[in-house]
């Protein structure tokens, strides 16, 4: 289902990709916390309209992702030979471990969580919360993945704006950052932000 800034699909749009799958388990990943609910909904008119026969069986569960890297994880979790209990078990906890650092520029002037940020200056997001600013995101990324020196596994998606040679440039000095981790940089192609970072 398509989604992003300011597109969050309806109850409708994931009810119509529900039954679409035809499947008699079905996982939603909301991947944002703002369609958390609208998910749930749309889990809570399908079991209805099972129990009332207007459907064939089928369940729908949903994983609480709120990033795009946290469907990533829980996705990847997945067992086709496992029970949707178990799987749900596993992905939830495997999603658990996951650190998403994102990088985007502010549109206008603010102040937010003490941090005084200026038009077109880029920030650095850990977790949805807004923790670095400045006129060059290199130095915040690599200022945001030294917080995580024990890093397993680090998944880079650069977006729309931002080339492959300047992507590639910054990727090996974060891999210098983080020497022991398993990294990967990945053309995502998202808009608004340039940078979204997978930590596990």
């Amino acid at each position: 289902v398509t989604g992003g800034q300011t597109m969050n699909p309806s109850t409708d749009n994931l009810l119509n990709a529900i039954r679409r799958t035809r499947g008699r388990e079905v996982f939603v990943l909301p991947n944002n916390k703002n369609i958390i609910m609208v998910a749930k909904q749309a889990a809570a008119i399908i079991e209805a309209e099972v129990a009332e026969g207007i459907i064939p069986q089928q369940r729908v569960i949903v994983l609480e992702t709120r990033s795009v890297p946290e469907g990533m994880s829980a996705m990847l979790a997945f067992d086709e030979t496992s029970s949707a209990d178990d799987n749900a078990d596993a992905m939830t906890e495997t999603f658990g471990c996951v650190h998403t650092l994102s990088v985007t520029r502010a549109v206008k002037d603010a102040s937010i969580d003490g941090l005084s940020i200026k038009a077109g200056e880029y920030m650095g997001l850990c977790d949805r919360k807004i923790g670095y600013t400045g006129t060059d995101y290199e130095i915040i990324i690599l200022e945001m993945i030294r917080n995580f020196p024990d890093a397993a596994f680090v998944t880079v998606l650069y977006g729309d704006e931002v080339t492959e040679e300047n992507a590639n440039i910054i990727f090996e000095k974060m891999k210098a950052e983080i020497p022991d981790a398993e990294c990967n940089l990945l053309y995502g192609g998202q808009p608004l932000y340039d940078f979204v970072i997978s930590v596990e």
